[in-house]
């Protein structure tokens, strides 16, 4: 390739989620509940488990799937009552 070559990479996708599902309804659903987790991760950032885990009233266990991203034990309606807590 010389200097004057130009590469476009298109990949068709908005998310990585449209790229893995083939529903769109699923694939908003994810990114949604992706984005609140990192809300939620962000607004609490550098306070202890202990404190996180009472604002949110959420065991040990849970608090740490959250903060390792495990989207599937959440629902949207529980991130937003927890997002909703915090705000």
């Amino acid at each position: 390739m010389s200097t004057d070559d130009e590469m476009t990479v298109s990949c068709g996708y908005a998310n990585v989620f449209e790229a893995l599902f083939d529903d769109p309804a699923e694939a908003e659903d994810l990114r949604i509940r992706a984005d609140r987790m990192i809300d939620i991760c962000e607004k609490l950032q550098g306070v202890p488990t202990y404190r996180a885990t009472a604002l949110l009233d959420v065991s040990r266990k849970r608090w740490k799937s959250l903060l390792k991203g495990h989207i599937s034990e959440f629902s949207l309606e529980q991130l937003e009552q927890m997002w909703s807590t915090l705000n």
